[in-house]
């Protein structure tokens, strides 16, 4: 069952039936409360434009198994979706330049993970034991990959990197035990 945000309006929040959203600083999805498998975040709340993802928002959630984000989203919070069990599928949308620390990390079910053109950076330990990644292909503009960020996955088989790349930090692939190969593209 797809659930989509409802919300209303209270003082600098919008308190939703599935989200809650902080007007201040920049719109940030704050918590999910709903019970939802497919998660989409529309580009606007009750009139407000959504354009981040605030550091743990969703971790821990363990009835999710699909993310969508609306171009609006800017930014994925730290830990924004640690934890997530049962997240099978995440579409990280254009826009997004960096991706947190830990934002994905311990989630056991991921198998497929698009990441956007428009990023730049990977942070620390940012996909950090997700089990079931198989392949992943590092965006063309893509200059640093983080330490850790993809450690612990142990069915990951094959990366593509971008010619361009900056900078791969220690143990960015450390445990990842049926790494076949890394091309990196021209």
């Amino acid at each position: 069952m797809r659930h989509s945000l409802t919300a209303f309006y209270s003082a600098q929040f919008f308190i939703g039936v599935d989200f809650d959203l902080y007007l201040y600083y920049g719109n940030k999805i704050t918590r999910y409360k709903g019970s939802g498998k497919t998660v989409e975040i529309t580009a606007y709340i009750g009139g407000a434009a959504v354009e981040s993802i605030a550091e743990g928002a969703f971790a821990d959630n363990t009835d999710i198994t699909s993310v969508m984000l609306s171009d609006s989203v800017t930014h994925i919070g730290e830990n924004a979706f640690f934890g997530c069990k049962n997240l099978e599928s995440v579409t990280v949308p254009d826009g997004i330049s960096m991706i947190a620390p830990y934002a994905f990390s311990h989630n056991t079910s991921a198998v497929t993970v698009t990441l956007p053109e428009s990023l730049k950076s990977i942070g620390f330990a940012a996909f950090w034991e997700a089990e079931k990644l198989e392949n992943i292909k590092i965006p063309e503009n893509t200059a640093v990959i983080g330490e850790r960020a993809f450690s612990y996955c142990p069915m990951l088989k094959s990366i593509e990197l971008p010619e361009n790349i900056g900078m791969i930090a220690d143990s960015t692939f450390r445990g990842c035990t049926a790494l076949e190969k890394a091309v990196m593209r021209r």
